[in-house]
């Protein structure tokens, strides 16, 4: 599991479609502060359906905007899917 669950639960649990916490806020959902990982960890967030917006170190806060879930095919699912064609006679 993430480090980083608790977080994408909790937007998830709001609904908005965006959101902008401070530092405090999201050391109270994580318990532990933000470091630099964290701005690497895009690609988690999307996901679980959720961006990284903008962010201020200066004014301690960061935004998330809600985004489509990716949606992944599996090649076999893909490749039986392509066998159903239906063909004309």
């Amino acid at each position: 599991m993430s480090k980083y669950a608790p977080l994408w639960s909790h937007l998830a649990a709001d609904g908005r479609p965006s959101q902008r916490l401070t530092f405090d806020e999201l050391y109270d959902i994580l318990g532990f502060d933000l470091d630099h990982e964290f701005l690497n960890s895009k690609r988690e967030a999307a996901k679980y359906g959720y961006a990284i917006g903008k962010y201020s170190t200066k004014e301690h806060w960061v935004s998330f905007i809600q985004v489509p879930i990716p949606v992944t095919i599996d090649k076999a699912d893909s490749d039986k899917a392509g066998s159903n064609k239906v063909t004309g006679d």
